[in-house]
């Protein structure tokens, strides 16, 4: 019984003393993942039906820490919501805003219309695109 209750003293020290160490060793680490709004998009109004085709979305980055990671698409239904997510890595960043222009990709399996509502500021008005998709 003494030995038992001296080997879970034991794991119970060990694994206090074990959370307190840190992998990392960097408590400085800062990161976030932003939606920046759509300033302009550019994109063709019809396309075919399997023909992917691009809108050119521009959009700000606003330090210098910042980092295009990809376009997230904020539901699976239409019209679907379109946002530029950026990569926020570091903690001491120089601010600055920088326009950035890069290609969201769309193709359609069945012919339709489909809307396109890219993200823009807080005032809730998207930018829309239309897509006419044919045979």
């Amino acid at each position: 019984m003494k030995t038992l209750i001296t080997k879970l003293l034991f794991f119970a020290g060990a694994v206090f003393i074990l959370q307190g160490c840190s992998i990392n060793n960097d408590d400085n680490y800062c990161f976030n993942r932003a939606y920046m709004a759509a300033t302009a998009v550019v994109g063709p109004a019809t396309t075919q039906v399997n023909v992917e085709v691009e809108f050119m979305v521009t959009f700000p980055i606003v330090n210098s820490c910042g980092v295009f990671y990809d376009f997230a698409e904020l539901n699976t239904t239409f019209p679907r919501r379109v946002a530029a997510a950026v990569d926020y890595t570091g903690c001491n960043c120089n601010e600055t805003t920088t326009s950035v222009t890069k290609p969201y990709k769309f193709k359609a399996s069945v012919p339709g219309t489909y809307i396109l509502h890219f993200l823009t500021q807080n005032d809730g008005s998207p930018i829309i695109k239309t897509i006419e998709v044919t045979e």
